[in-house]
């Protein structure tokens, strides 16, 4: 144990792990060992597996405040927010608080969605040690999350001074997000472009940059800084050979075409498949399986499988958002010939005669995406009360989640048809789309889709919008038949249904 240790403290630590092993094959039941393998464990970005090592010695040392803390935090990073919680809480039970398990606490509580609670103990943190940058920085994490710019940015702001080197981009990314979400893209662009000119190799700081230069209009430096995303550890790594195209040299060439990020990404960036089939590549694409029969619509296409399938050898592969690079794509050359996706002819003859008995005024509606995107974009459906109310529209929920809070005012306000058990994937979806006259929804997938199908669509997006809207505009060069409701102000979603309520009256009442 002694060697164990010393290997520990010089900062070898496949040593230090080795002699743990040792012991623990000697002696299963050694605490030190079990304790000090779980933290080599956490240290090498393996916490379930130090989560077992400090649950084993727990159950020698149940009260054993550091192992307490230590196992707190292998669950954080394990993203297991309540057991991380009862952790640190049965640490601070244990031993007086200090500043750094209050931050843990808070950082516990911030990932389990409890921002209030999360505050409370940040500042209890500050309140111990004024100048503690973590709970600082964490401070104006959680004050974002409440949708309380003003003091974020007054937080990280405070944090600036105190952060060491290594922490200072992210302390400037942070507050970076925090300036655009009260619209003041501009200063967010000059605080990072500051850090940028003695850091250029800050890949994350480029990759959010390009987010906001997109968001601007800037495509011409947008596209080539969001190719930063590749060196980016939180982002997925780029497909095997990918390489931006040269589109003078993909004549004859099969060309792999690989969909990344989300669903509503790969609908909005499959518009450029055709075009690299009219310029004489062979098209393969590889998508979620979701999309596969949806995306066999697409003009010119050879080929459509999942994205672990195996596909023909090709000549070149490139990733679906890297075509506008190699497009050249500027807001006055975007492709926006629509519709691009149609039903898939089995879709259609299934849903032929769900959808063709179909009288009246039909409108789809979503009011929300998935989890990563709900706090930016969801409205609780509540929120839609007057929509749903109104009378000679019979409303269809679009999307296949539906939380029991939402079951219970769907129930309440009888208006609105069901079909989450009927949608499998997106050819589904787009044959229910074909039938509706119209589509309200927030940025989604479902958004994408029916945008893509030239249907109809009223898009309810943030204040602080996703990059792909643009700002101060109420259509969308992207796709012709959209109409793009904004909120005034962060969190305003009763002003934006009011305007929907508002147009939806003159789109469709008597006059």
């Amino acid at each position: 144990m002694r060697q164990a240790g010393e290997a520990f403290q010089a900062g070898n630590h496949p040593a230090a792990e080795r002699a743990c092993r040792t012991i623990l094959a000697l002696d299963p039941a050694h605490f030190d060992a079990l304790h000090l393998l779980g933290v080599l464990c956490s240290l090498r970005a393996a916490p379930s597996e130090a989560i077992v090592w400090l649950q084993r010695a727990l159950g020698l040392h149940p009260r054993h405040p550091q192992l307490l803390e230590n196992l707190g935090t292998a669950r954080l990073d394990a993203q297991q927010a309540d057991a991380a919680i009862t952790a640190f809480e049965q640490h601070l039970a244990s031993t007086a608080p200090t500043p750094g398990a209050l931050n843990n606490l808070g950082n516990a509580l911030l990932l389990a969605d409890r921002p209030n609670e999360a505050v409370a103990r940040f500042q209890a943190a500050l309140t111990l040690a004024p100048d503690f940058a973590p709970a600082r920085f964490n401070l104006g994490r959680a004050l974002e999350a409440l949708g309380a710019f003003t003091e974020a940015e007054s937080a990280l702001r405070a944090v600036l001074p105190l952060a060491p080197a290594d922490r200072l981009p992210q302390v400037i990314n942070q507050l970076g997000r925090v300036l655009c979400a009260q619209g003041r893209y501009r200063e967010a662009l000059d605080l990072t472009d500051t850090l940028l000119r003695d850091r250029p190799a800050e890949h994350a700081t480029r990759w959010n940059q390009s987010l906001t230069r997109l968001l601007l209009g800037d495509f011409a430096r947008g596209w080539r800084e969001y190719e930063h995303r590749w060196d980016v550890p939180a982002h997925s790594p780029p497909p095997e050979r990918h390489t931006v195209l040269d589109l003078s040299a993909i004549r004859g060439k099969r060309v792999r075409v690989v969909a990344e990020q989300g669903l509503g990404d790969s609908i909005r960036f499959a518009r450029y498949a055709p075009l690299l089939a009219e310029l004489g590549a062979e098209v393969w694409l590889s998508v979620p399986p979701p999309l596969i029969w949806l995306f066999r619509t697409l003009r010119g296409v050879r080929g459509v499988v999942g994205t672990d399938d195996p596909a023909p050898p090709a000549d070149l592969t490139t990733s679906m958002l890297s075509l506008p690079l190699a497009f050249g794509t500027g807001l006055d050359t975007i492709p926006a010939e629509i519709p691009y996706l149609g039903v898939p002819p089995h879709a259609r003859i299934a849903w032929a005669e769900r959808v063709g008995a179909l009288r009246g005024i039909h409108v789809g509606v979503v009011w929300s995406g998935s989890r990563a995107s709900a706090p930016r974009s969801a409205i609780p459906v509540r929120l839609l009360a007057p929509l749903l109310a109104r009378t000679g529209i019979t409303f269809h929920c679009l999307q296949r989640e539906i939380t029991p809070e939402d079951q219970a005012a769907i129930s309440r306000a009888g208006t609105m048809v069901l079909h989450d058990a009927e949608l499998h994937d997106f050819a589904d979806t787009a044959a229910l789309l074909a039938a509706m006259d119209l589509v309200i929804t927030i940025d989604t997938s479902v958004a994408h889709l029916a945008a893509a199908m030239g249907r109809p669509t009223w898009i309810m997006i943030p204040f602080d919008p996703d990059w792909r809207w643009l700002l101060a505009r109420a259509g969308s060069p992207w796709y012709p038949s959209v109409r793009l409701f904004r909120q005034p102000g962060p969190g305003d979603w009763i002003s934006v249904v009011k305007a929907v309520g508002t147009a939806l009256s003159r789109r469709f009442d008597a006059p």
